[in-house]
């Protein structure tokens, strides 16, 4: 069926996996291509897909020179979308939820991220979603005719985005009344500064992920000039490549989409090549991933924390895995079992020993009241 959505990519068409050498990404990824049908997708992977041909198609000529960073990655390249429509491409993303394979896309205007966002929506999919960006893509005041993505997200029915959480917002950018927002509905919200003082922050942010939405206009202009708006200030390159290892290492981590490239402003390349290492580093991230997210108690330590007061005693867990820890939220949720576990750290862990339960722990408490 995704053949119906989606078309071989004319820069593969021109090339096989015996013109890269035997360590790159390019000899092992599995493509499609004219003369074969779309690759079998049953056995998992990482698959590459471009919403815009041209963009995505000099991202390609980057990542597919650089190193596999695993003996057993599957990576899987799906090609193009044959219309730059986001409703009409909503269905790729949801039969790769369905198959298990996680989709990294790259697309031109930002308003693109709705293929990807509305694939779970349409799965009835009840959706964490984090964005990286320097600026809050809604009104949050009445503007005839000024709807932008996130706007048409807020607005789907049923409601099925189960959090939201932006990283890398600069203040000078964003209207007051929007931050306020994000407040008032228990959202996160990281500035740039917070970040860059401390991006390790960001690792339980991007583990309660399940997309992962990178605006390039995140990233300072000397590191990423093809973008648009063109701001001075922003994350560095490897920061930004700090972030998506982050996003590819989170188990829950479904779809990852880089937005905003624009490559008629890209001659020499260089943006294609930052994009290209940002995937990279996601791909890297996903072959080291530990899947030890709690959906059982095994191979997880517990520790249990009594507060002070009526507080009700707070319980951790410690994965035996990867030493990375949860806050479990006393709540029954059935039906939504995967969203009472909180990603969190160690340091989190010796705050509650002190009787301090971080803001985004309480925050997280409030979005159950």
């Amino acid at each position: 069926m995704l053949d119906h959505w989606l078309q071989p990519s004319a820069a593969l068409e021109a090339s096989s996996p015996q013109d890269f050498e035997e360590w790159q990404l390019g000899h092992i990824c599995m493509a499609y291509r004219e003369a074969d049908s779309i690759p079998d997708l049953k056995s998992g992977g990482v698959a590459i897909i471009g919403l815009d041909a041209t963009e995505a198609d000099r991202v390609r000529s980057k990542l597919y020179q650089m190193a596999r960073p695993a003996e057993d990655i599957r990576l899987i390249d799906l090609g193009n979308a044959r219309r730059a429509d986001s409703i009409v491409n909503a269905p790729i993303m949801q039969e790769l939820l369905v198959a298990g394979i996680t989709p990294l896309f790259v697309g031109r205007e930002d308003e693109r991220v709705l293929a990807q966002y509305y694939g779970y929506h349409h799965a009835e999919f009840l959706t964490n979603l984090v964005v990286v960006d320097d600026r809050l893509r809604f009104q949050a005041r009445d503007v005839v005719d000024s709807k932008r993505y996130l706007d048409h997200i807020f607005d789907l029915t049923p409601v099925r985005l189960f959090h939201l959480a932006v990283l890398g917002y600069q203040t000078h950018y964003n209207d007051p009344a929007a931050l306020e927002y994000l407040h008032q509905h228990h959202f996160e919200f990281y500035r740039l500064g917070a970040i860059k003082y401390d991006i390790d922050e960001c690792e339980p942010v991007l583990r309660d992920a399940d997309a992962v939405v990178f605006q390039l206009s995140a990233l300072k202009a000397s590191d990423a000039h093809a973008q648009e708006p063109i701001g001075s200030s922003g994350l560095s390159s490897e920061e930004a490549c700090q972030l998506t290892r982050f996003a590819g290492m989170a188990d829950k981590v479904s779809s990852f989409g880089v937005y905003g490239y624009y490559a008629e402003r890209d001659p020499s390349a260089q943006c294609a090549d930052t994009i290209a290492q940002m995937l990279w580093y996601f791909i890297e991230g996903f072959a080291l991933r530990k899947y030890d997210f709690p959906v059982s108690t095994e191979n997880l330590t517990q520790f249990i924390v009594r507060m002070d007061g009526q507080a009700p005693e707070l319980t951790f867990w410690k994965s035996e895995r990867s030493g990375r820890w949860w806050l479990e939220l006393p709540y029954k949720l059935e039906e939504n079992a995967r969203h009472k576990y909180i990603p969190c750290t160690y340091k989190d862990y010796t705050l509650a020993c002190d009787q301090q339960l971080p803001d985004r722990l309480v925050e997280a408490y409030k979005r159950f009241v």
